[in-house]
């Protein structure tokens, strides 16, 4: 190997690392992830390159880009990693909110053939062990759901209209209107504050909020209300 491919190597697995790192930030606001993200991130990223190197490197096609070459490694991670490990549910969330972020992505970032490989493979595994959790009859499991349940879903049906009704700002697209809620939402809890256009939010089921946007509702004072009763603590156990 020649100096330059060692370089650009480390480059490679430094801008994969710190893709993984700042999720694993939000992760442990909420109390889901223990470890260090810096270091957790590494080492998810050393796993994948000793175990999957030949994909990872560019060493019979183009090399990956940052996003699907962490997204490949969060999915091994999370694949040998057992459902009832308290880590498990902080790197599900990690996967799901970096595929989840790729697949809304507006930038210019190119997709070769070797990134939507790993990108299938990532997605595989993670429905695989979704489903595996969800039909785990482990108590705790069930406690943890829960709570991320609670989380994950804003029901807008359950507010009062009335205080979050008429908004003075226009608003043409139901887009424009959901990053403002999500800009309410940080303003009250700063575990679901935007960080390097990832958000907490994204992962949530969003049915509740775009029927509050036809019905006019203000997105920064439901936002703020969210944040205000989304407690990251219940996530936490023992």
């Amino acid at each position: 190997m020649g100096i330059f491919s060692f370089v650009k190597d480390n480059i490679k697995k430094s801008e994969a690392a710190v893709v993984i790192q700042n999720i694993l930030e939000m992760g442990l606001n909420m109390g889901l992830v223990t470890e260090d993200p810096a270091m957790k991130a590494n080492q998810i990223i050393s796993n994948a390159w000793d175990e999957k190197s030949h994909l990872l490197s560019g060493e019979y096609s183009k090399r990956p880009n940052k996003y699907s070459f962490a997204a490949f490694s969060l999915s091994l991670e999370l694949d040998k990693t057992n459902v009832d490990d308290y880590e498990f549910t902080g790197i599900q969330m990690a996967l799901g909110q970096l595929i989840n972020y790729i697949h809304n992505d507006k930038t210019s970032l190119s997709y070769s053939d070797i990134d939507i490989e790993l990108m299938e493979k990532a997605i595989n595994t993670f429905v695989a062990k979704a489903e595996e959790f969800e039909s785990s009859n482990d108590p705790l499991l069930k406690e943890l759901n829960s709570a991320l349940d609670k989380g994950m879903k804003t029901e807008a049906d359950s507010l009062n209209p009335k205080y979050f009704k008429n908004s003075e700002k226009v608003y043409h697209s139901y887009e424009a209107w959901y990053e403002d809620y999500k800009k309410g939402a940080g303003q009250t809890n700063s575990s679901l504050k935007t960080k390097n256009d990832l958000n907490l939010i994204d992962l949530m089921d969003d049915s509740g909020l775009k029927k509050a946007y036809k019905d006019l509702i203000d997105p920064i004072k439901l936002g703020r209300y969210f944040g205000e009763t989304f407690d990251p603590s219940e996530m936490k156990v023992g």
